[in-house]
């Protein structure tokens, strides 16, 4: 580690202390990582760019990224929203774009469902069960009879 005096609040020399500032090669390890790993840069291309280049490179990744978030959000919303159970309110792409969400500071709201919901959930689906075993019953009909529409 490197370290140097640092002058006090007043800019005067009283109230010097040593502080501790990582090395050079410590400060430009993750910066290397990003470029080998996320850039797939070689090590001299990565060494050969300056700071304002190295910077344009990752600005222009991060929106390539974003991009197919995008492209992977709208189609995932228009799927869900002409689904045989779409949803009364049209799901929006923003939910399925987590940069977007981190970058604003929202969340996708959640669904509320109730101890009661839960609970008429579960028996639903242990009759459907008990009528899938046994081959008949009230349940399972209606949904034979949807199908056959």
């Amino acid at each position: 580690m490197v370290c140097f005096a640092a002058r006090g609040e007043t800019g005067g020399s009283q109230g010097s202390e040593l502080k501790e500032h990582p090395s050079l090669k410590e400060s430009i390890a993750p910066l290397w990582a990003a470029a080998i790993y996320e850039l797939h840069l070689t090590a001299e291309a990565f060494y050969s760019l300056t700071p304002s280049q190295f910077a344009l490179l990752v600005e222009a990744h991060r929106k390539h990224l974003e991009h197919d978030e995008m492209i992977q959000a709208y189609t995932t919303a228009a799927i869900i929203n002409y689904s045989m159970g779409a949803p009364e309110s049209p799901a929006q792409p923003l939910l399925f774009m987590p940069s977007y969400r981190e970058a604003t500071g929202t969340e996708p709201a959640k669904p509320k469902m109730t101890a009661d919901d839960v609970i008429d959930w579960q028996a639903r689906v242990a009759q459907l069960a008990a009528e899938l075993k046994q081959g008949h019953g009230p349940t399972l009909d209606r949904i034979n009879a949807n199908g056959k529409q």
